[in-house]
């Protein structure tokens, strides 16, 4: 197995750093973007639950849902 020269293992691990690097920003662009999706799927997700909680409301006592129709 050769020996590698220190000039030439200085470049390898030169080349190694230089792709984590770019691994790593990619890792962070992606992590950005699911913080957002997660962002939008919280509001989304409260959003809904006011609904939820607005139709469980008990509705008032002279509220034209509960009357009986005329023709009863």
């Amino acid at each position: 197995m050769p020996t590698n020269s220190p000039d030439e293992r200085l470049i390898a691990l030169e080349m190694s750093v230089s792709h984590l690097q770019h691994e790593v920003e990619q890792m962070h662009e992606v992590m950005l973007a699911q913080q957002e999706e997660i962002s939008a799927l919280r509001r989304d997700l409260q959003r809904v639950n006011g609904k939820i909680d607005h139709l469980q409301e008990p509705s008032e006592p002279g509220d034209a849902l509960d009357e009986r129709p005329p023709h009863y």
